[in-house]
């Protein structure tokens, strides 16, 4: 069966889950995720290499940091309440939204608020039709 990592997250307690925005916010959990994957972090530094560094060898400071993208992978149903959901904050053009991921073992839970930067589907006859959405993450990564 195709869907069996999806039901394999759930099943061992891994959400990835969306904000209503609401106060205090909703988080509804989004059906059918696969993986959860986050890359890109980085910081950002800037040249601070004088005339008084006579060894030849660059310096820089940290400025700011950029904690990449979350992207997830998900099986796709446009008929489910939570990949509709999905699909409004994905067309809510530049719009921040809050997300959480809870962990398979439910040890570590994290949320940040995103931009969705990307909601592409792949669309197969003899398999799953596939979800990928990406999130720029805007803000801090938090552990919690």
């Amino acid at each position: 069966m195709s869907n069996t990592t999806a039901t394999t997250f759930e099943l061992i307690g891994g959400q990835f889950q969306l904000g209503d925005g609401g106060s205090p916010e909703t988080f509804t959990t989004i059906s059918q995720v696969k993986s959860v994957d986050f890359s890109g972090f980085k910081a950002n530094t800037v040249d601070v290499t004088s005339a008084d560094n006579t060894d030849g060898i660059a310096r820089f400071v940290a400025t700011t940091q950029d904690h990449g993208e979350c992207s997830i992978a998900a099986i796709y149903n446009p008929a489910d309440p939570t990949h509709a959901a999905l699909r409004t904050a994905a067309h809510a053009y530049g719009s921040t939204h809050n997300f959480k991921l809870v962990n398979p073992s439910g040890f570590l839970t994290y949320s940040f608020a995103g931009i969705i930067t990307g909601f592409d589907t792949k669309i197969s006859l003899d398999k799953d039709t596939e979800l990928t959405v990406k999130i720029k993450i805007s803000g801090q990564l938090a552990l919690a």
